[in-house]
């Protein structure tokens, strides 16, 4: 059963799938206006890094668990 953090985790997770799939779909060049730029490929590595540490804490959540008893 999840609880409320891994499930917004795992929303996370959904989201930036599709952010990636819509930035490999439709690559965008990047560009600078105004003085500032934007770099596509700087975002697409930071969405693959921010995913990869996600999913690094969805593992974590799921377990293992390690259950210790003691018998009376």
């Amino acid at each position: 059963m999840q609880n409320g953090n891994q499930a917004a985790l795992l929303q996370s997770l959904s989201n930036i799938d599709a952010q990636i799939q819509s930035l490999t779909v439709s690559p965008k060049p990047s560009y600078s206006i105004d003085g500032k730029s934007v770099s596509w490929g700087e975002h697409f590595r930071n969405l693959v890094e921010m995913r990869q540490k996600i999913l690094e804490l969805v593992l974590q959540a799921e377990g293992p668990f390690e259950v210790r008893s003691r018998g009376i």
